[in-house]
């Protein structure tokens, strides 16, 4: 049944100049409303369908919503702003009827509500899967860390291994520690034992004074190995290959001399900078050098596609109200309204303001009218009719 209806529909975007195409307005652009051809029903897409559907019928003001439409009011009592709103074959809410709520279930369950085909029903969150079939406990295996369901319904591990991440214990030569497998041998924050970090710890007596800019590493499961600082926004090398009494003196982020590594000089005006992780002079072709926030350095951009950047370093294109996320066209902002809403007003300080997918005043395009008098709802940007008794028009 409702295929049919909604298979007259569009029968009825055909015949009415209320049923039009959807606009897609840039911000402040207007459009007039297009003329009205009949087609030809050997053409019509409806024909084409293999639908049993005259186009010839009369079609007369609808003013019911088609199932399983509704228009239902709000939790707080409130009336939506438009009729037909509340699809009752899929709203948690509306399911099945209105007010018709599909209520959560305790946490332990881990189920997830839906409404399916009008008719509420739980689903397991991800993750978490029903294995022993019975329904009073829900989804009660969790194939990533269940050792009796490792990966899978049924998938044993062996007594003393522990279930990571969906598989039994960890890969040969890495131990198990907080849940993750790590190398004890090499791991500067599990050195030797789980937990056992080498960050901010003094030198053995055995291993010499530490130099500036210098940290024990991970070695052979033992904080000892002497390394250069590298992480976080600390980026230092030994370029002069003495590390006795300098360390790693060279600072690799800014050293023009040695950006990066080493021996690596930029050219003339150019910087040594952090460039999405890695460190690079200067800019690439096409690319502007924009100065960063404070901790974050500088970085390279092209300023004729960069929302964040338009035009010029630091000018973000806004995001209006109903629009899809603004994007930078040769150093310009523009910004589309998203599918079933336009820009009717002319106006940049409420983006795209009208449903033209449900507001009978625009009803598939700016302007378009339904019949507010008789009540007669938009849905799906088409002002709804149906086949008129007796062969009538209205």
């Amino acid at each position: 049944m409702v295929g049919s209806v909604f298979a007259a529909m569009a029968v009825v975007g055909t015949l009415l100049a209320c049923a039009r195409e959807p606009l897609t307005l840039g911000a402040g652009e207007t459009s007039e409303t297009p003329g009205f051809t009949l087609p030809d029903a050997s053409t019509s897409p409806v024909a084409d369908a293999g639908l049993d559907v005259d186009a010839s019928v009369g079609m007369c003001i609808a003013t019911q919503c088609p199932a399983p439409l509704a228009t239902c009011t709000r939790r707080d009592g409130t009336l939506p702003d438009y009729a037909c709103l509340t699809d009752l074959s899929n709203d948690v809410l509306n399911c099945g009827g209105c007010n018709v709520e599909c209520r959560e279930t305790s946490p332990r369950y881990n189920l997830q509500m839906t409404c399916v085909a009008g008719e509420c029903r739980g689903v397991c969150k991800p993750g978490f899967v029903d294995c022993n079939g019975i329904p009073d406990d829900g989804c009660e295996a969790n194939t990533s860390s269940d050792d009796a369901n490792c990966g899978a319904c049924g998938v044993h591990c062996p007594s003393g291994v522990a279930c990571l991440n969906g598989q039994c214990g960890c890969p040969p030569g890495t131990t198990e520690c907080g849940g993750a497998c790590v190398d004890l041998s090499s791991d500067d924050f599990n050195c030797g034992s789980c937990g056992y970090s080498c960050e901010g710890r003094p030198p053995p007596e055995d291993a010499g004074p530490l130099f500036p800019h210098m940290y024990l590493a991970c070695k052979d499961g033992q904080c000892k190995a002497p390394r250069c600082v590298v992480r976080d926004l600390e980026f230092w090398g030994d370029c002069n290959k003495s590390i006795d009494p300098d360390g790693c003196e060279t600072d690799l982020l800014r050293d023009t001399s040695n950006c990066g590594a080493c021996g690596v000089q930029c050219a003339p005006g150019q910087k040594c900078f952090d460039f999405g992780g890695s460190i690079a002079c200067g800019c690439k072709p096409g690319q502007t050098l924009c100065t960063g926030s404070p901790g974050f350095g500088d970085y390279c951009t092209d300023t004729e596609n960069d929302p964040s950047n338009c035009g010029a370093c630091g000018y973000k294109c806004p995001v209006l109200a109903n629009s899809a996320a603004p994007v930078c066209q040769n150093g310009r902002c523009k910004t589309e309204c998203v599918p079933r809403t336009a820009d009717c007003n002319g106006r940049d300080d409420d983006g795209c303001e009208s449903d033209v997918g449900h507001d009978p005043r625009n009803c598939g395009g700016c302007g378009i009218l339904c019949d507010l008098a008789a009540g007669q709802p938009c849905i799906g940007g088409r002002c709804l009719t149906k086949e008129c008794s007796g062969g009538t028009t209205q």
